[in-house]
């Protein structure tokens, strides 16, 4: 049997943790400058910061193929090894060697499953039963003594649900999976609310009283228990403004002697729509491709200027609304990403300096050299 070396582990950790969590780190010659000032413009042409960048260890099989020899470089340090398929992603990873079996599972070698096993110790030998630990490797594990517990002891000669006492409490003898009798505390008193429906069916109305607080509900099935659940308030005024309507339909409502205008979107449990009120801006935004499709010009006045955009779908099945279209990523980020496919790891240069990404898409569908984000 061959067990994975701590070497191996180490360095499988070593190469894991380079450069595959959090921001990206600039080469020698870069700069975290240099990664914000690319960030903050690919942000304007709708791309956002690369949230992981590859590991060092899928870096440096970038271009190779499986089985091919590899070098993993991070904090100075090289760890050499084999390129290796890893769920369809090559891995640069030193080769496995061989451990000693641990005794355990050396005193289970030809044996098989709940056959007695023998382990040396300090104090001598141990008695044991070779157990199936998982993916049918079998280790010797040691039985422990027997000894005489209190709590059996407790119900020696008394029947089930007779009364016994183990300091420091006083129970009943209950019948455990084993059959035998244990002295066990008696079971708590039931919640006030399953308390209040005992004896009732569901649907039945019901009362709980409880920690100086009281509320009348229906006896409803919680999981396999019937408890009494409050009524459940009436719907806000936002909720029953969007009563037998679709998803972004308008909608108004009126709070504190104001009326307020919106569109019907879901709630927390996505079941609910409540209208939710917009500003100004943002409805006569909406209302600009009320009856365009996706991507189509849109015209939108303000302060008495006509702006030219393109409808876009917001997020969560959104609306479309009327939005400018992004300025173009910088060149130097496109370029970077030209020949690569997305998430493989990039470098560019970036006012003067060197930064390296991840190639994410643009709304476009462009692939762009994205820094990693900043933490």
């Amino acid at each position: 049997m061959r067990w994975i070396t701590i070497s191996l582990l180490a360095s499988a950790l070593f190469l894991g943790a380079c450069g595959g969590t959090g921001p990206s780190s600039s080469s020698t010659s870069g700069s975290p400058g240099a990664d914000a000032a690319l960030t903050a413009e690919l942000a304007q042409s709708g791309v956002e910061c690369s949230p992981q960048l590859p590991p060092a260890a899928v870096k440096a099989c970038s271009g190779l193929a499986a089985g091919a020899a590899c070098t993993a470089t991070c904090g100075g340090q090289s760890v050499a090894g084999t390129c290796y398929a890893d769920d369809g992603t090559l891995l640069c990873a030193p080769a496995a060697a061989a451990e000693p079996v641990p005794p355990a599972v050396k005193a289970c070698e030809d044996q098989g499953a709940n056959a007695s096993c023998t382990l040396g110790s300090r104090s001598g030998s141990l008695s044991g039963i070779c157990t199936d630990l998982r993916n049918g490797v079998l280790a010797c594990v040691v039985t422990p003594p027997v000894s005489a517990s209190p709590f059996a002891s407790a119900c020696t000669g008394k029947a089930p649900g007779a009364a016994c006492t183990v300091d420091p409490f006083t129970g009943e003898c209950t019948a455990t999976s084993r059959g035998a009798l244990a002295c066990l505390p008696a079971p708590p008193k039931p919640p006030a609310p399953v308390e209040a429906c005992s004896g009732l069916k569901a649907g039945a109305s019901c009362e709980v009283t409880a920690l100086g607080h009281a509320f009348t509900g229906t006896c409803e099935t919680v999981g396999t228990t019937l408890a009494c659940v409050p009524t459940p308030p009436a719907p806000p005024p936002s909720a029953t403004a969007c009563d037998q309507k679709a998803l972004n339909a308008t909608c108004s409502f009126t709070a504190d002697n104001a009326t307020l205008s919106g569109i019907c979107r879901g709630t927390w449990d996505s079941s609910t729509l409540a209208c939710l009120p917009l500003p100004p801006s943002v409805a006569a935004a909406i209302a600009a491709c009320s009856s365009a499709a996706a991507s189509a010009s849109c015209t939108l006045t303000r302060n008495g200027t006509a702006v030219t955009g393109v409808c876009t779908q917001l997020p969560d099945s959104g609306p479309l609304i009327c939005l400018p279209p992004p300025p173009a990523p910088p060149a130097e980020a496109v370029n970077a990403c030209a020949n690569s496919t997305l998430g493989d790891s990039c470098t560019l240069t970036w006012d003067g300096k060197t930064v390296d990404g991840a190639c994410q898409a643009a709304p476009d569908g462009i692939l762009v050299c994205a820094p990693g984000c900043s933490p």
